[in-house]
């Protein structure tokens, strides 16, 4: 929250620059932890971030349509 109130200003955005090398390194992470060969290791780590990209899209647009389409319906 910023001292004047209201919604935070892009400055504090800026967490969202770590958010994709994240999910890269916490796949490649787990993956290594499975398998030993590194084509198994980028195949399976690869699989991962587009299923953690497609999970949290999804989320993303359920919540948009949420809040500007059906949500204005309903109370408008």
């Amino acid at each position: 929250m910023n001292p004047q109130g209201g919604i935070p200003g892009p400055a504090s955005w800026e967490v969202f620059i770590h958010f994709p090398i994240m999910i890269v390194l916490v796949n490649l992470l787990f993956s290594a932890c499975r398998y030993d060969d590194w084509q198994h290791i980028l195949h399976h780590a690869g699989r991962g971030i587009i299923y953690i990209i497609t999970f949290l899209g999804g989320v993303f647009l359920f919540l948009y349509v949420g809040l500007q389409v059906i949500i204005p319906w309903l109370f408008g």
